[in-house]
């Protein structure tokens, strides 16, 4: 088990990455509600956006809107663009 460590610890070393002797100062309850924390700013982003059916949704009432201005016009929808 003893080489297995050593190999590890040199392959660690050749990646350029400092090999750690200590367990960390951070504990885990800490890193947990920092991940918590950060997830939840991500599911805020997401939140905000648009789903996929409010995008084909929004798509298809301008499509809509385009039809009803060019009956009335007379025009095709791609002519007044």
């Amino acid at each position: 088990m003893r080489d297995w460590i050593i190999k590890l610890d040199q392959f660690i070393q050749l990646s350029e990455r400092e090999i750690l002797t200590h367990a960390g100062k951070i504990t885990a309850e800490a890193a947990r509600a920092m991940a918590e924390q950060e997830y939840e700013k991500y599911r805020r982003t997401l939140v905000a956006q648009p789903s996929p059916v409010e995008v084909h949704f929004d798509e298809a009432v301008k499509k809509a809107k385009q039809l009803a201005q060019s009956k009335k016009t007379g025009k095709k929808p791609d002519e007044g663009n």
